[in-house]
Formats: structure tokens, C-alpha cells, sequence
């Protein structure tokens, strides 16, 4: 679907998809992720992401986290920076805990 993306884009992908877990524009959220990658990548993968359905979502979370993230340790880093991502807000909702469970499977 899209190989050409870079780990860095991967992983703005899924903050991204993180940010939107909750339908809720968080700007403590905003600002962690562009924290951790440039803003100019995160507006490029917003805008992507706008562009794809949930199931286009989770197919590339999937293939990406088997190239992007082959072990279980990048794998947890990567669940903790998007538990930190949730933090922000000083709330960890039952949606972003259960989002986490996904991504985790899906990785």
C-alpha cells in the first residue's frame, strides 16, 4: 500500500491514529507528538490518515509494525510512548486503554 513510508512516518502515523482515538482534539496531546516527530511530518501523515479508512488504518499499522518494529522491545517502546501520548491529558480512558490492546495486537 505505501512501502516507501520511513520508520519515522510509521511511527507519526501512529500518533496520529493515537490523537484521534478518543474523537477529541487534545493540544497537550498535539504538542507531545510533535515532540517526538517534526511537525511537518505530523501534518503529512494527518493528512494521509485523513485519506484512509479504519481498515486501510489497522492493514498498515500491521505491515509497517512487521518491518518497522520487528521485537517485542520496539514494540513495547513504542505502546509506552502512546501510553505517554494519553497521559498528556492527565487521563488514561478505558477507549485509549483499549486502543492500546489493538495496536499492540496489530503490531
Amino acid at each position: 500500500m505505501t512501502s516507501q513510508w520511513s520508520k519515522e512516518d510509521f511511527i507519526a502515523l501512529l500518533y496520529v491514529h493515537a490523537i484521534n482515538a478518543d474523537f477529541k482534539l487534545i493540544p497537550e496531546k498535539m504538542e507531545y507528538a510533535k515532540e517526538k516527530v517534526s511537525e511537518d511530518r505530523l501534518e503529512r501523515m494527518m493528512s494521509a490518515y485523513e485519506r484512509l479508512s479504519d481498515y486501510q488504518i489497522s492493514e498498515l499499522i500491521s505491515e509497517h509494525g512487521k518491518i518497522h518494529c520487528p521485537s517485542d522491545e520496539e514494540k513495547d517502546r513504542i505502546i509506552a510512548d502512546l501510553k505517554e501520548l494519553f497521559i498528556q491529558d492527565h487521563h488514561f480512558s478505558q477507549v485509549e486503554q483499549n486502543f492500546l490492546l489493538g495496536i499492540r495486537h496489530l503490531l
